[in-house]
């Protein structure tokens, strides 16, 4: 129980740090003139609760946690309100890789909990009876929440310009 009351407490301060430092970019974004649009700075602030509520609900683990916040930190704030994405040098695959690891760990945990139920005799603790199955696991589930991402991100670039083209 108490180590529960001090990881959720962490957790929490994780997670409040992180509005914090929304709060700071966004503050930083309109001083310095880049002026993102209320809907990027609503969304980095939307985003950090959607985190934490999903987070929570499905009692996700430290390492899942952390890569997340660091996710949404780097995605959000940093990208969006502060506009990495534009102007800094290969911010998105670097935001495309941390994904794919926040992607792993999701795979790795859904199949540890999968084998932990269904081990039946054999002990669910036991690392050599997962390592290979976790590993596949983490790669299929990395590059299929890669692939899915892609074709959105495809989409409504491709809708965009035909925007664009409409309004010329």
């Amino acid at each position: 129980m108490r180590q529960d009351i001090r990881k959720n407490r962490f957790r929490f301060l994780a997670v409040a740090a992180l509005t914090a430092a929304t709060v700071i970019c966004a503050a930083a974004a309109y001083i310095t003139g880049i002026n993102p649009p209320a809907s990027n700075v609503a969304g980095a602030f939307i985003s950090i609760a959607v985190f934490a509520a999903a987070a929570y609900f499905i009692k996700a683990q430290d390492t899942l946690f952390y890569c997340g916040l660091i996710f949404v930190f780097m995605a959000s704030p940093l990208g969006s309100v502060m506009n990495f994405y534009r102007t800094v040098d290969m911010y998105d695959k670097v935001v495309h890789l941390i994904s794919g690891f926040l992607l792993a760990s999701a795979g790795m945990v859904i199949i540890h909990k999968l084998f932990e139920k269904n081990a039946g005799a054999a002990d669910p603790n036991h690392a050599a009876n997962f390592f290979w199955p976790m590993i596949f696991a983490a790669c299929m589930f990395s590059s299929g929440g890669a692939g899915i991402w892609e074709i959105f991100e495809f989409t409504q670039t491709d809708l965009r310009e035909e925007k664009c083209r409409e309004e010329w």
